[in-house]
């Protein structure tokens, strides 16, 4: 098995601990006694957490950003922490954009720019680049279950998240936590849907996706909850 070399794995890496922040102050936001200077001060972090995740993956980080504000206005209901969190990701957020203008002349992801991987002895093009559709409905389904539980899956080589599985019921009961846990893992779904259906290559020389390492945090939040509402799962 070919390890991939660090530098690929930075960025995901990095992106699970924004996740893990996302997922630890959405609980503490959402509490009523929250309010004034500590609303503004949690949302300036949970909102610096979101921007620099934003700019580590153009595919699942916007998507993170966008679940986290739709949580915020659902769950917390007061427009101060809502702002706050918006002007603290705001910089990172437009600072991603135009970076990327001025190094190639777009906005989005530079390396989803097929005139950009066309070097002599490129090994990528449009028939294995990130960022293309390419797939027929059941080649989709397919590439969509192995990115889960194929040799490259992130369930395969995560063994503890199968126990997600049966814990995702709590999503469909009325708990104290129920809105985080749709925020979160409506994210995850989201991004696996979103690669799915714009690559074919399972993240490339990598023993696992590595654009799902930062799933790990929604994963065992879920976990996490499970053990918390069912304590007699514990043996499980």
């Amino acid at each position: 098995i070919r390890r991939p070399p660090r530098s690929t794995l930075f960025p995901y890496t990095t992106l699970f601990r924004s996740a893990a922040v996302w997922c630890l102050l959405s609980l503490r936001m959402a509490d009523e006694n929250v309010h004034g200077w500590k609303s503004i001060g949690l949302g300036t972090i949970l909102g610096t957490a979101l921007g620099f995740g934003y700019n580590l993956d153009l595919g699942s980080g916007p998507l993170m950003f966008a679940a986290a504000m739709l949580l915020l206005v659902v769950r917390v209901r007061k427009p101060l922490p809502v702002i706050t969190t918006a002007l603290a990701a705001s910089p990172w957020i437009v600072a991603c954009h135009l970076t990327n203008w001025a190094i190639g002349g777009v906005t989005g992801p530079l390396n989803a720019q097929p005139e950009y991987l066309a070097w002599p002895g490129s090994p990528f093009s449009t028939g294995n680049m990130t960022g293309v559709m390419r797939h027929t409905p059941g080649s989709f389904l397919l590439y969509a279950a192995s990115l889960l539980g194929g040799k490259h899956g992130i369930l395969t080589h995560n063994l503890p998240l199968m126990l997600c599985l049966p814990a995702l019921v709590l999503i469909f009961r009325r708990g104290p936590w129920r809105w985080e846990l749709l925020a979160t893992l409506g994210w995850c779904g989201a991004s696996w849907a979103l690669y799915a259906l714009m690559s074919n290559n399972h993240s490339g020389g990598s023993c696992s996706v590595r654009w799902f390492v930062p799933f790990l945090a929604p994963g065992f939040f879920l976990l996490a909850i499970q053990l918390k509402e069912h304590q007699e799962s514990v043996a499980d």
